[in-house]
């Protein structure tokens, strides 16, 4: 089955992404999982406005505004054009903003291979020194006098390496003197000599290879004090690097103008008229971040190179950094998405001073930047998504051009424009449905509420948030834009894969070529409701005493979730139900899942865990038994963790011992048909290696749920009719006849009372057991 090729892996690493909060705010959340499926044979290419797009498949999900200024989820097969994608408009300014980068922190990331040619200065300080074995072995006498096996018996025990040389040195320098016999006696204390732990040569010239450093690394140290540098490279530079504006515009520079060629070299290449302007501020730059002063060579006429020989800042930019090498690899360095928007102007500004133009207009100033890497490309427009500036893009193909009189072909060149006093249409907002309001509110002061839209920034300025209507405030002060959809093209995918990624609390995020916001295709909700969603987790933990597989089952639902008082008998308690009233329930939990626990507990002798919130302030998690004997809940644990997210649902995790292998077929075919009775839900099942079985939800209309029916009297027994008595809130018991049950008129009800003997204005709650029996002896004779 193509399900079988679907993959699920949990995310351990705190990765996060860029998405939209609940307050359709800017933030980043750590992704949970990562889903791997079968890319489909065609794609959806959704072009939007401003030359942005963005591929998916059918089931993939994006954003979008509705005309109640809503924002909803909409598959991508059911887009047309019109449509108004969400797009992040405000920028993001990181709460913890890089302040210096710890070039040792990311030498520790990269493998052994690509650092053994990295040396480390001024790190061997921080190393213990050790003194030397024959001091050790002195200082091990207790006496001045000892015999040769004594002697041997105490170089073994600090563990010397060479306990019969380490003696014969001790003898050969008169430190022991023979005095007869096999006996010896210490002659003089010897200085002690403390010596670094590491090889002598790396000793005298204070410099430690990488490697040995990562293997071997002192417990306190302090990276301000260290360089790095590459082996025989005449150019350190600092294992703590401020990040200051100087090095922003070096990265930049770098990025638009730079290559480095064989790992030591590094070219920015400038033309003529750059002299006075990039390259006097490249040169102060370098000189004021890495002590160093660029060699100025000039290739040809119109040309200037500004060269750095230094295979330690090359190998900063190549490896640690990952800037790429030349224009068809380059990318943005992560640490520009990671500092404050003032830092980023700086790297901005000498990317678009190597690699871009401004347009001088009076209306119409633009900046156009080109680029002919992909990635650099998308870098790009994330980098501008996060200063909140808005931007337009273009493609176009490789085309055949002449230089210097040959032909040639060049590659594709991707092209961003930033434009000013231009009114960005990602910030215009419908506003038909509230123009009444808006004009009522600003006294019919401004033409502006007569056009269709309007620009969100201008809203905001000219109207407080009490003027707003509730749904046009909450967008007007967000971090969402909109771009309409300009075409829908159904093109062939050219990759095996495609990929969901699971974001906490949220389940979207912000991505595509579009950079939009995006949900993953295995969850199509709609914000706002909850269609069921159940996730399935089985893991194998291991194997018991007797060799038997042991599993981890973890079951995850979307759904209201269980009052904290009822958790503890609804999951531990046999045959604990919700059948309050008469109407067809599947129970609480009724048998299966308690009996499921049961099994569990009988085979691993483990608690579960039940973890559950209808989505209030708290969340209750229980760590509980099943009291076999007496039939009820055995809680060991109960913790109340604050609801931040208002997240509501439960989640059942217990253990149990079971053979997957021989039971696989049926657990698939009862997920297979639970799916098909209840299309309305989305089933995720992720069995022990990882694969996904996932069966979405066809609909979204939830069914309504049963309505509670009155019981007809006469499939009523003793106790059920105790129950409804000492329940009713009538006064007499004609009354409660009538209204308690089926088909029961005034008429019926005095025939029944009168056969039981039962006076007509009796209060329900005061019959005695005997009469009781009568009643119902007496329904069942009248019917």
């Amino acid at each position: 089955m193509e399900f079988n090729r679907r993959y699920y892996k949990p995310l351990r690493k705190n990765i996060e992404v860029l998405t939209i909060d609940e307050n359709l705010k800017l933030a980043f959340k750590r992704i949970t999982a990562v889903y791997k499926h079968p890319s489909p044979k065609t794609l959806f290419k959704v072009k939007l406005q401003a030359g942005r797009e963005v591929r998916t498949t059918s089931a993939h999900n994006i954003f979008i505004l509705n005309d109640e200024l809503e924002v909803i989820c909409k598959e991508t097969r059911s887009l047309k054009p019109g449509d108004k994608v969400i797009v992040p408009v405000s920028g993001y300014e990181p709460e913890n903003p890089m302040k210096e980068l710890d070039v040792l922190d990311e030498l520790l990331r990269l493998p052994e291979e690509e650092t053994e040619n990295i040396m480390l200065y001024g790190a061997l300080k921080f190393y213990d020194k050790v003194p030397p074995q024959t001091h050790v072995l002195l200082i091990s006498i207790n006496g001045s006098e000892i015999t040769w096996n004594g002697l041997y018996r105490k170089a073994e025990e600090p563990d010397l390496k060479k306990p019969n040389n380490t003696i014969q040195t001790l003898r050969r320098e008169e430190f022991l003197v023979n005095i007869g016999k096999g006996v010896y006696r210490v002659n003089r204390e010897e200085n002690q000599r403390n010596r670094h732990p590491v090889h002598k040569d790396w000793a005298k010239l204070d410099s430690i290879p990488f490697n040995y450093f990562r293997r071997n690394m002192p417990k306190n140290i302090d990276k301000h004090q260290i360089r790095i540098g590459v082996k025989r490279s005449k150019v350190t530079i600092p294992a703590v690097i401020p990040i200051t504006p100087e090095l922003m515009r070096i990265l930049g520079y770098y990025v638009s103008k730079g290559s480095i060629i064989d790992g030591v070299k590094i070219t920015f290449s400038f033309g003529h008229h750059e002299l006075d302007t990039c390259m006097k501020d490249l040169a102060y730059c370098l000189e004021k971040v890495f002590g160093i002063k660029p060699l100025i060579t000039k290739p040809h006429e119109t040309g200037i190179n500004v060269i750095v020989n230094s295979a330690s800042i090359a190998f900063l930019f190549e490896k640690v950094l990952k800037m790429g090498t030349n224009s068809n690899n380059k990318r943005v360095p992560y640490i520009v998405f990671n500092v404050p928007k003032m830092l980023k102007w700086h790297f901005l500004m000498a990317y678009i001073k190597g690699d871009g133009y401004v347009q001088d207009a009076k209306r119409n100033r633009r900046i156009m930047m080109a680029t002919s890497s992909k990635e650099l490309f998308t870098d790009l427009k994330f980098l501008l998504t996060l200063m909140g500036l808005s931007f337009s893009t273009h493609i176009s193909g490789s085309q055949e051009r002449v230089i210097k009189g040959g032909k040639t072909r060049c590659s594709r060149s991707y092209y961003i424009y930033i434009r000013e006093g231009v009114a960005s249409e990602s910030q215009s907002l419908p506003i038909g449905s509230y123009r009444r309001e808006l004009l009522r509110a600003s006294g019919y002061r401004y033409t502006n509420l007569y056009r269709p839209t309007v620009q969100k920034r201008w809203l905001a300025k000219v109207f407080s948030p009490e003027q707003l209507p509730e749904k046009l405030r909450k967008i007007v002060f967000s971090d969402i834009g909109f771009l309409p959809v300009k075409e829908i093209e159904i093109v062939q995918s050219d990759s095996e894969w495609v990929y969901d990624i699971s974001v906490e609390d949220v389940e979207r995020f912000i991505g595509g070529e579009a950079i939009a916001l995006l949900h993953n295709s295995l969850d199509a909700a709609e914000v706002g409701r909850i269609p069921p969603n159940i996730i399935v987790e089985l893991s194998c933990e291991g194997n018991s005493d007797e060799g038997v597989d042991i599993y981890r089952l973890r079951v995850e639902d979307n759904g209201i979730g269980v009052a904290p008082e009822h958790i503890p008998r609804a999951f531990a308690t046999v045959f604990y139900g919700s059948k309050y009233g008469y109407k067809q329930s599947r129970g609480t939990f009724g048998l299966g899942g308690t009996m499921a626990l049961l099994y569990g507990q009988i085979t691993t002798n483990r608690p579960a865990t039940v973890i559950s919130s209808t989505g209030g302030k708290e969340i209750h998690k229980f760590v509980l038994m099943i009291d076999i004997v007496k039939n009820e809940p055995r809680v060991f644990e109960h913790e109340v963790i604050r609801n931040e997210k208002k997240w509501h649902g439960t989640i059942v995790e217990f253990y149990l011992e079971a053979d997957y292998s021989t039971s696989k077929a049926k657990i698939i075919q009862y997920f297979a048909h639970t799916a098909m009775a209840n299309p309305y839900a989305t089933i995720m099942f992720i069995d022990p290696k990882g694969r996904l079985y996932y069966y979405p939800r066809v609909t979204t209309e939830v069914p309504e749920p049963p309505k509670e029916a009155l019981p007809h009297p006469v499939g009523v027994d003793v106790e059920t009719m105790s129950r409804l008595l000492a329940a009713s809130r009538d006064r007499t018991m004609l009354s409660f006849l009538m209204n308690n049950f089926q088909r029961v008129g005034e008429k019926t009800a005095r025939e029944v009372l009168q056969l039981a003997g039962i006076p007509e204005d009796r209060s329900p709650r005061k019959l005695s057991h005997d009469e009781v029996t009568k009643l119902v002896e007496a329904i069942k004779r009248y019917g």
